[in-house]
């Protein structure tokens, strides 16, 4: 059978079963259960959340047609003729914090691997050259012959933007990112999908302090700058945001209202 592998600092393959693919559902109940989520799941909050790319989500990225998803256990296995690279998008909230990635895959091929990682894409400006980047920590192969299993990555830590220099010409673009599995012409192996371990962040303190009243220092200036950066606040006026005075019932319904952007239907 096979587990979800949560072992922190350690890159792991799980064994699930050998021999022919058979009926052996183990890794498909990991995937699509076991104490995940999906992305949406959870809207707020800084609590790990799992977002799971099933296979049925990944496009090829050579020009070759898809191969067909087997019904029995909705792994893609490669074939004489079908691609062997596919990718998929990864979406996640601004400044989600990335920990971990892991690959669930039948390797039974002693000749090949099952491979993964996630890249980031410039989307490119007129006049300007393409540019990608691999994020760290997240290539990874399969490293056994003995049928389903999942590879995971070390620990990491890695901030989801969709502005970013990827580059390095020191000028900020638009980023796009996509998660690639590579199957290496095999003939025998497949993969049913990836798990993405993120949570949300507070942003960062900025450079200098956006209320008279709330220093940098000043032990809750991360989380009141966060709520002015983010639209939420505007402080108590005179360039103050007033940290120890009281909130009323009003003030917390502008507050959750802008936080949670409540809106009503027609």
């Amino acid at each position: 059978m096979i587990g979800l592998e949560r072992q922190w600092g350690v890159r792991r393959l799980v064994r699930a079963g050998s021999g022919a693919r058979g009926i052996r559902l183990a890794a498909l109940f990991a995937l699509a259960g076991a104490g995940g989520s999906s992305a949406i799941a959870q809207s707020y909050g800084l609590n790990e959340q799992v977002l799971v790319i099933g296979a049925s989500e990944f496009r090829p990225i050579e020009e070759a047609p898809a191969a067909p998803m087997s019904n029995t256990d909705g792994y893609v296995y490669g074939s004489a003729t079908s691609a062997t690279d596919y990718s998929a998008p990864v979406t996640l909230p601004e400044g989600a914090e990335i920990t971990m990635l892991c690959l669930y895959a039948y390797d039974a091929d002693p000749g090949a691997v099952v491979g993964t990682e996630m890249h980031a894409f410039k989307l490119v400006p007129a006049g300007t050259d393409p540019g990608r980047i691999q994020v760290p920590g997240t290539f990874l192969n399969t490293s056994c012959d003995f049928g389903y299993g999942v590879v995971c990555s070390d620990p990491l830590s890695f901030t989801y933007r969709t502005t970013g220099d990827i580059d390095g010409d020191d000028v900020p673009e638009s980023v796009t990112y996509r998660v690639a599995v590579v199957l290496n012409h095999s003939t025998v192996n497949g993969f049913g999908g990836v798990r993405i371990f993120w949570h949300r962040q507070v942003s960062p303190q900025p450079g200098a302090a956006s209320f008279n009243d709330v220093p940098l220092d000043h032990p809750f200036s991360q989380f009141i700058e966060a709520l002015a950066s983010s639209g939420i606040t505007g402080g108590c006026g005179n360039g103050n945001y007033c940290p120890d005075a009281p909130l009323t019932r009003g003030q917390m319904a502008v507050f959750l209202a802008k936080a949670l952007g409540l809106h009503w239907g027609e």
